[in-house]
């Protein structure tokens, strides 16, 4: 009988270090995906072009490559139209509509806009003169 009772206390207090890392990891893992998805999330905003962690390295196609943007952006809106960390009505309602706005450039084919303001590329110079010429 006292076997018994000292294997169920094992049990009892393996059961609950497993339950209480589990729950560590498992609030780790929810964290960084959260965390990443936010960071797309703003890469979209300020850029409008498709997140580098959307695209496969070696696409089959274009038109796969924008299926899927469009797909992920799809469940990135239903992401912003329920999560509780935009509690903001017009925080949220700026974002779905920026969000659909891009959508829509998107699928006319504007996937990869020239650079502006905000992106690390280069300028594009607009002063037709060459340099040193007056």
């Amino acid at each position: 009988m006292a076997l018994f009772v000292l294997g169920f206390l094992i049990f009892i207090v393996v059961f609950t270090l497993a339950a209480v890392h589990g729950t560590r990891l498992a609030g780790r893992v929810m964290g960084a995906r959260v965390n990443a998805l936010h960071q797309e999330i703003e890469t979209i905003l300020e850029t409008e072009r498709i997140p580098e962690a959307w695209l496969d390295p070696h696409p089959a196609n274009d038109q796969r490559q924008l299926r899927r943007a469009l797909r992920r952006l799809r469940k990135t809106r239903a992401y912003i139209e329920r999560t509780p960390s935009i509690s903001d009505v017009e925080s949220r309602e700026y974002i779905l509509s920026e969000l659909d706005r891009i959508r829509d450039q998107w699928q006319v084919g504007e996937w990869f806009p020239p650079p502006g303001p905000g992106t690390d590329a280069p300028p594009v110079p607009t002063d037709p003169t060459p340099a040193g010429r007056i």
